[in-house]
């Protein structure tokens, strides 16, 4: 399963790879793709791959991920959506 999961995250970072000339940027979707994969690898695991980004910023993205996933599933309320709504 390891070996897998190595083998898309590789595959994926190659796809990003290809469609960029300068600096790799990821979307959005590209990182959901990239989090999703690598939160089931021990940190140690993640540390010996090599990725375009750190580690670190992978697990970031992964609790993002899920904070906006909670966030959207109970309902809770955009602060920033309310300020342009007028009273």
């Amino acid at each position: 399963m390891d070996k897998d999961i190595e083998i898309l995250t590789l595959r994926h970072q190659f796809a990003v790879l290809q469609r960029q000339n300068d600096k790799p940027r990821l979307t959005l979707p590209d990182r959901a793709y990239l989090a999703a994969l690598l939160h089931r690898l021990s940190r140690p695991r993640l540390r010996r791959l090599h990725l375009i980004v750190s580690p670190d910023t992978v697990l970031r993205w992964h609790r993002d991920l899920l904070r906006r996933h909670h966030a959207k599933a109970s309902g809770s309320v955009d602060l920033t959506a309310l300020s342009h709504f007028r009273w």
